[in-house]
Order: structure tokens, then C-alpha cells, then sequence
């Protein structure tokens, strides 16, 4: 199946490592939080850039949410692996690869601050902001793209297509 590209991928490494030179600005402490699975290649990219002495200090933890079935966005994203219990004091930011509806950043950010972070800062690769539901702060983001159902770099089509390099618009139509 041949799909057409988007984003290609030196397009996206290029913006990644913007957003990293950016983050590094934050100072220390920084414990980065990243939404699993469709964050996963964007975040290792991003944490892998940051500049040094960040790359080597900083924490990192997981969480998972399920926000989508197919393409249709889930009423109310929930937690599959839920948020770390160490952020007290620390400068946390996290990572998702693609924001739309908000919501799963926004539960997130209702969480967080249970844990008395010093900081909670968000960081996507996409912003969908055509199709926000709820209004979330983002404070480091990638490209702002349209209404479209997008896979590759992480993000998926019922778990399919994560792998690939380059970012596509993903109509269904194709599915074999």
C-alpha cells in the first residue's frame, strides 16, 4: 500500500530537534511523561536531542491512555498505565504525539498536580486545534495540522502503521 506523505521525515527530525533546543531551556530537574503508544518514536527522537547535560539528567515515565477506537476519538480517554507516583518537586513535561479533542491531555493535567510537581508543561508533535473539545495550554508543539486522520512516526490505525517513517493522511479506504 502506497500512501501519500505529509510530513516527511526529515521535515519532522528537523522540528524535533527545535522543540528539544527549546526544552533545554527549562533547566534542571526535568522529569518528562510520555503517552503511550502513540508518543513512543517522537519521544525517544525528542529526549534523545535535548542538549547536553539534559539528556543525561533528566527522568522519564510512561503512562497510557486509550482515546481512540478506529478513527473516532473515545468519549472520555482512560488510563491503561497510569501516572507515575515520583513527580513531587520536579519539572514535569509531557509528551504526546498528537492533541485533537484535548481531553486525554486534560486528564493528565487534572492528575498531575496531586503530586506536587514544581512545573507541568506539555509538549506534542501535532496540534489539531480545529478539533478542540476542551482548552488545554500547549506549551511546545510541532505543526498545527488539519481535520485529518494521520498515522506513522508512533501513530497508528488500530495499532497498524506506528512504524512508519514519515507522517501520511490515513482516509480508511486503504485498509487491506
Amino acid at each position: 500500500m502506497k500512501l501519500p506523505i505529509y510530513l516527511a521525515q526529515d521535515t519532522i527530525q528537523s522540528r524535533v530537534q527545535d522543540l528539544a533546543n527549546q526544552i533545554g531551556r527549562e533547566g534542571e530537574n526535568l522529569l518528562f511523561i510520555a503517552v503511550m503508544k502513540g508518543a513512543g518514536v517522537f519521544f525517544a527522537d525528542l529526549i534523545r536531542s535535548l542538549p547536553f547535560p539534559l539528556r543525561h539528567t533528566s527522568e522519564y515515565e510512561f503512562v497510557e491512555l486509550k482515546s481512540y477506537k478506529g478513527t473516532q476519538a473515545v468519549s472520555e480517554p482512560y488510563f491503561v498505565k497510569t501516572p507515575p507516583k515520583s513527580c513531587k518537586g520536579k519539572n514535569v513535561i509531557i509528551v504526546d504525539g498528537i492533541v485533537d479533542t484535548g481531553k486525554t491531555l486534560k486528564t493528565l493535567l487534572n492528575v498531575l498536580p496531586e503530586q506536587e510537581p514544581a512545573s507541568i508543561k506539555t509538549c506534542v508533535l501535532l496540534d489539531k486545534k480545529c478539533k478542540r473539545a476542551t482548552n488545554v495550554l500547549l506549551d511546545y508543539y510541532g505543526f498545527i495540522i488539519p481535520d485529518e486522520f494521520v498515522i506513522g512516526y508512533g501513530l497508528d490505525y488500530n495499532d497498524k502503521y506506528r512504524c512508519l517513517p514519515d507522517i501520511h493522511i490515513y482516509d480508511g479506504s486503504k485498509e487491506t
